[in-house]
């Protein structure tokens, strides 16, 4: 997945900048970033879909049964479910990317673009900085792809008469959103938060070391 979204990041980078990426603004980084991330939302969204649903299952079901009692109970839109949430929150790839590029620019020396402690740091920072901005939607997103498109249907016995919303919680994103703040206040949004970025660090870090890598080779 890192390489869909490297690709299509340095492919809207270069629709803006149709010369020499070094000279890119922050907001040319960032459209690139969100673009980047609503490409690869096609991709994350079925298979983390997917994935969510394994982990909830008692037996031991695969992929393929997954993903055709999805498709079974719900057609192939039952697939996308939840693709509006994992869309908004890989906009982040936004800020990921931009706040790696500010803090690269910061410790490297004027005119120059350093390799080594500088790539690590800046790896850190972009893997904070980027779950920061995208793990509320997160949440939202693994709680909406929890539930079935006609969840709602199935639990309409229990609230005769109660609006859609309340019926089913995580109908869409934004009543995701109202219902987990008024049922467990802001902090749901930012729940597991810690352990995340602990891992974000060391993987980011890595990950960008690879990504400069691989463009010194190329270039």
């Amino acid at each position: 997945m890192n390489g869909l979204v490297f690709a299509s990041y340095n492919f809207f980078l270069k629709l803006q900048c149709p010369g020499s990426t070094n000279d890119a603004t922050l907001t040319q980084i960032t459209l690139a970033g969100i673009g980047s991330g609503i490409v690869s939302a096609v991709v994350t969204t079925p298979t983390e879909l997917i994935k969510i649903r394994q982990q909830q299952c008692i037996d031991s079901s695969t992929v393929r049964d997954i993903a055709t009692d999805i498709v079974k109970a719900d057609g192939l839109r039952g697939l996308y479910r939840g693709a509006v949430s994992t869309a908004l929150r890989d906009c982040g790839y936004g800020a990921y990317f931009a706040s790696y590029e500010a803090t690269l620019r910061l410790l490297s020396r004027p005119g120059e673009r350093d390799g080594g402690w500088t790539v690590l740091v800046a790896g850190g920072v972009a893997g904070i900085v980027g779950w920061f901005a995208t793990f509320p939607l997160d949440v939202v997103k693994t709680r909406i792809q929890g539930t079935s498109l006609n969840h709602s249907a199935a639990i309409r016995p229990l609230r005769e008469g109660a609006s859609d919303s309340v019926l089913n919680p995580y109908r869409t994103t934004w009543s995701a959103i109202v219902n987990s703040y008024r049922a467990e206040g802001l902090g749901v949004f930012y729940r597991g938060l810690a352990p995340t970025l602990l891992r974000a660090v060391p993987v980011n870090m890595v990950t960008f070391a690879v990504f400069e890598s691989v463009v010194k080779m190329l270039s």
